[in-house]
């Protein structure tokens, strides 16, 4: 944000005695918009800006000119700079309605370059002859004429000579309103001085500048300004730029040392001639045909003042064919008014059908959108109870799943007990197996001892005679038992008795 403090410029001696006070105003924000030109001009372009919240001018200085040298003293409105200074000096001290109100100056941020801010116009005044369809209406003419006048006579009147004045530096508002502008080349003269005054050359336009503004050295008043509305006016009856011819023309001429010979030499031609192909353009019963032929009379004295010409142009606002062209304006704009009324009452009545299906379309949307809204709730009901059965099997999933990790971890203990188990049962398998192989060895032994007792029984029971037969011994399966001189052994085959030989 850009914080703009404005004071009214105090450059030249004869501004600084003219200046009673200086006035400041503040604008938080100035924008500008660089890209929306406006025009350009020798020394810099005019684009849009924003102070706050107000649209307005800005003039801004090409940046390579700031570089440029100080002139040599007498020229000093040839350098950018200067002239820059003097019309921001100029147009802080004017407050004129048909003068363009000065809003302040301050640095543009990107280039450090000053910037000068105006009220913003709509177009100019060459624009606005170049662009008219045909010829401009009579009284907007004459008002016009009038505005640039009160603006003539406003600054003549302070001692100011504007000494650049072309439809180029008029502005129009609606195209009705006129203000002057661009006092980069004005200048003040002492007001209280009726003579003739040797200037400063003269730096405008030359198809606008007046002769004595042209000769060298210039001698002018403010009457060159008079001479330049004078061009203005055929300018806006005509709608032509104007293209006056050469300044001299070369004539054969007495010599007035010898008079019977002759020499040639440039004569000035007289500004009406320069000017008559332009001039003809213009009806002789126009009313602003003789003030115009008044206005470029090569004699600055016998052109008239700036209040004369208020005065006169005044009265023809004040006769019938102002009137009448005001009317037949009116009448027009009323026409044309009425035709663009019709035409959008046209586009009304086609746009009210167009309304009328859109209302029905949207009818039908909305008979859709509340069938979609009815569904959708709906749709929105049974979502929120696939929600909650989500969450609930959710919950009993993960129950679920921690009840098989519970399990998976109770069926990893039970197979490492089982597998324990299992070594443990194939450990007593191969011990039983042992035992078995060791009591079918002894089974075997026992069997041939048997049988080998048996016989030794058979022997000894044919050699000796019958005894008492022996008190029954029980014994288990497998065991043994001695009992006297016999030992008693239990076998699948019953109980064997062998003599033991001691």
């Amino acid at each position: 944000m850009h914080i703009l403090t404005i004071v009214c410029y105090n450059i030249s001696i004869a501004m600084a005695e003219r200046q009673d006070h200086k006035e400041e105003y503040v604008f938080r924000n100035v924008q500008l918009f660089k890209n929306a030109t406006l025009g350009t001009g020798s020394y810099g372009a005019v684009c849009k800006a924003k102070c706050d919240q107000l649209l307005c001018a800005a003039k801004l200085l090409y940046p390579v000119l700031l570089q440029m040298t100080v002139p040599d003293f007498g020229k000093e409105h040839r350098h950018p700079f200067r002239r820059f200074e003097t019309e921001c000096a100029f147009l802080s001290r004017i407050n004129h309605p048909n003068i363009v109100q000065y809003l302040g100056t301050y640095r543009d941020p990107d280039t450090n370059a000053p910037v000068l801010l105006m009220e913003l116009m709509d177009e100019s005044l060459t624009h606005f002859l170049e662009s008219s369809p045909g010829d401009i209406p009579y009284h907007i003419q004459v008002n016009v004429s009038y505005d640039i006048a009160q603006a003539l006579a406003f600054l003549h009147s302070n001692g100011i000579i504007h000494r650049d004045l072309t439809s180029n530096n008029v502005l129009l508002i609606a195209g009705t309103r006129a203000k002057v502008t661009d006092f980069g080349m004005s200048k003040f003269r002492d007001i209280n001085v009726t003579r003739l005054a040797t200037m400063t050359t003269c730096p405008g336009t030359p198809a606008f500048m007046s002769p004595e503004a042209l000769n060298e050295p210039p001698v002018y008043t403010e009457k060159l300004d008079n001479f330049s509305f004078g061009v203005l006016l055929v300018q806006t009856a005509t709608r032509q730029f104007p293209k006056p011819t050469d300044r001299f023309i070369t004539r054969e001429l007495v010599d007035p040392r010898f008079p019977n010979q002759a020499i040639q030499a440039n004569v000035p031609v007289p500004e009406i001639e320069r000017r008559q192909a332009h001039m003809s353009l213009i009806e002789p019963t126009h009313p602003l045909f003789p003030i115009a032929r008044n206005c470029l009379k090569d004699r600055d004295v016998e052109r008239p003042s700036s209040q004369q010409l208020c005065q006169t142009l005044d009265a023809l606002k004040r006769t019938p064919q102002y009137q009448e062209s005001s009317q037949q304006d009116l009448h027009q704009m009323l026409r044309e008014k009425d035709e663009q009324l019709q035409v959008n009452q046209e586009i009304i009545t086609e746009n009210q059908k167009t309304i009328t299906q859109n209302n029905e379309q949207l009818h039908t949307k909305d008979m859709q959108n509340h069938q979609l809204t009815t569904r959708l709730g709906r749709a929105t009901e049974e979502n929120q109870i696939l929600q909650q059965d989500r969450v609930t099997i959710q919950q009993e999933a993960e129950a679920r799943e921690r009840q098989l990790r519970r399990l998976n971890q109770e069926l990893q203990s039970s197979e490492e007990n089982t597998a324990a188990l299992q070594q443990a049962i194939d450990q007593r398998d191969r011990e039983v197996t042992q035992l078995r192989q060791t009591l079918a060895s002894k089974n075997e032994e026992i069997h041939d001892l048997s049988t080998r007792m048996h016989q030794v029984t058979l022997q000894d029971e044919q050699a000796t005679p019958m005894k008492p037969p022996e008190p029954p011994v029980c014994i288990g399966y497998g065991s043994s038992a001695v009992i006297g001189d016999k030992a008693y052994f239990n076998t699948r085959g019953g109980t064997r008795v062998i003599l033991c030989n001691r």
